[in-house]
């Protein structure tokens, strides 16, 4: 994918965004080289100990687990971090941004360790392929999609390089694309689970629909459970109401 603005435009990387590509990148080639070609045991060993099994979470008190599967890729190859970094250099600079360095590295962060614990949920529910170890940045990159989609709906992609795509539509498309992938092959080993537990992540963050004194007003809203619309003001006018906007609520999480 790719930002369009007029002709293809690739974003200059942000101080976190950046931080975090060297982070993800410098682990990699360190499990890579130390586990694959050099064969060192401890090393493959501390990958296991940070690797999310969602089984083991809870009853082994790895609580860590959910934090660190993050920060780690496949070592079988060289895509599965490609794609993330992709992802996280397209989209997270326009992100950080919009809440600064503070506030994107908080959101990044949460909605990794919201979909980690959403894979342990769904391991202990369903077992399984469900268990299997977890690794990579794909949660918080599904996070950082719905984020995108959200807050810059109108936002131009020319997805794949190729098609025009608005920014609205990413993270349907995205999830889509891991249905199909599902469907085709139920066995494979893409963590369907963790890409929809960040995707849940984005949304409740973005709406703040994590906290029950928003979300249930709305739900009842959306139920027909209140009023929609107040009665006309004098002169037979709506009334004026404050909603949320400015400069003050755009730092959705500091």
């Amino acid at each position: 994918m790719a930002v369009q603005q007029g002709p293809i435009a690739f974003p200059r990387p942000t101080r976190v965004v950046l931080r975090i590509l060297i982070a993800n990148a410098a682990l990699w080639l360190v499990f890579a080289v130390g586990i694959n070609l050099a064969q060192i045991r401890p090393l493959s060993e501390v990958y296991d100990l940070l690797t999310l099994t969602p089984t083991e979470v809870a009853p082994g008190l790895r609580l860590w687990e959910v934090v660190s599967y993050a920060w780690l890729h496949d070592l079988g190859g060289l895509s599965h971090i490609l794609f993330n970094s992709m992802a996280l250099f397209f989209l997270g600079p326009a992100l950080e941004r919009r809440w600064g360095g503070r506030g994107f590295l908080k959101f990044y962060l949460l909605s990794g360790i919201i979909a980690g614990l959403f894979s342990v949920l769904v391991g202990f529910l369903f077992g399984g392929r469900w268990d299997a170890p977890i690794v990579g940045a794909s949660g918080a990159i599904f996070g950082l999609v719905t984020a995108y989609s959200l807050l810059m709906p109108n936002a131009q992609f020319l997805l794949f390089f190729v098609l025009p795509v608005q920014a609205k539509w990413l993270v349907w498309i995205s999830l889509g694309l891991d249905l199909l992938f599902f469907i085709a092959n139920p066995q494979g080993n893409v963590a369907i689970q963790t890409h929809l537990g960040g995707a849940l992540a984005g949304w409740l963050l973005i709406t703040q629909n994590w906290n029950p004194r928003i979300f249930l007003p709305r739900l009842k809203r959306l139920f027909g459970g209140g009023p929609r619309r107040g009665p006309p003001g004098p002169g037979g006018r709506a009334p004026l109401y404050a909603v949320p906007g400015g400069k003050k609520d755009r730092n959705l999480l500091n």
